[in-house]
């Protein structure tokens, strides 16, 4: 059931705006939340798919791999071994890089098959910066990344490389003053950054 639903891939008719990110409702944050209003405000003038994973704060939700609202697909990949990065309700962010390879397959393929229904991709959080350069440079859309919080824990190696992809996003949404700040202090372009509480592309 696992690699069946991994390698399924929806249709999609018309053009659309991709969210992707490693959470999503009913998760409960301030990322689903932003991602919650971000997708409500878009589906008013574009079909809108997100692709994020299962729930990881509650192992007994039973959701479908594919779910559609109105002009919102969403599409929830596999989250095995949860209890790694939720446990005793508390969210370990880092540990939530062993899901991101297969996410980052998943939208990759997604994308070649769907490459002339995307309008612009939408990234969430700081790790994805990585996979926007690389859609960007394969499907060659625009691609924005919303940055809810910063934080430098991966080695110069690591910020290196967020570091550079950001700076060649098409824009980076900070949700806040802070996180604006704190991008600049990272060393982004300040043109690229802009300040958003909706983070609409």
């Amino acid at each position: 059931m696992f690699f069946s639903n991994v390698i399924y891939i929806p249709a999609v008719e018309r053009k659309v705006i991709v969210e992707i990110a490693m959470t999503y409702l009913p998760d409960i944050g301030g990322g689903e939340t932003h991602l919650r209003d971000v997708v409500s405000y878009l589906s008013k003038y574009y079909d809108t798919v997100v692709i994020t994973m299962k729930p990881y704060q509650n192992r007994k939700e039973r959701l479908p791999f594919v779910e559609k609202t109105g002009r919102v697909t969403v599409i929830r990949l596999p989250r095995p071994l949860r209890s790694l990065i939720y446990r005793n309700n508390e969210w370990k962010p880092l540990a939530s890089l062993i899901y991101l390879p297969l996410l980052t397959i998943y939208v990759f393929i997604w994308s070649i098959i769907h490459r002339n229904e995307v309008l612009a991709f939408h990234l969430h959080g700081l790790l994805m910066s990585p996979l926007c350069i690389l859609l960007k440079s394969v499907i060659r859309r625009r691609c924005v990344i919303s940055v809810h919080f910063t934080f430098r824990r991966g080695g110069r190696i690591a910020d290196s490389v967020v570091r550079w992809s950001l700076a060649r996003a098409d824009c980076i949404l900070a949700l806040s003053e802070l996180e604006k700040e704190n991008l600049l202090k990272f060393g982004v372009p300040r043109e690229k950054v802009k300040r958003s509480r909706i983070g609409s592309i």
